[in-house]
């Protein structure tokens, strides 16, 4: 179901789910009925061109961006493909051993 801004002449805004075939049946306020109000789409505007700690080019756009960090096969931090760990099987009765096992596999790794 779409969503239908509204504003009101006093400026009042609002925001009505309405069927496609009722799209005016609008809400009243002020004892008036509201009009439909078109808001601008966002945008993301394109990143700003930096020097590549790389190589020392100068990265001018986001698709020159990915085609920099590709070339040098990188990937930028929060990106990275995280691997699935493997899945243990776990025995609600022996909670008491599932700790202690978790226990000993810290004192192995530090």
């Amino acid at each position: 179901m779409p969503i239908y801004p509204c504003k009101c002449e006093c400026g009042h805004y609002e925001e009505v789910f309405r069927t496609v075939d009722k799209y005016r049946d609008l809400p009243s306020h002020c004892d008036k009925q509201m009009k439909r109000y078109f808001t601008p789409t966002n945008v993301m505007a394109d990143m700003k061109e930096y020097q590549s700690p790389l190589d020392g080019s100068v990265v001018r756009s986001r698709k020159h961006h990915r085609d920099h960090m590709k070339r040098h096969d990188v990937i930028e931090v929060g990106n990275e493909r995280i691997k699935p760990g493997l899945k243990k099987d776990y025995n609600p009765g022996n909670i008491r051993g599932d700790i202690q096992g978790a226990i000993n596999d810290l004192k192995r790794v530090s």
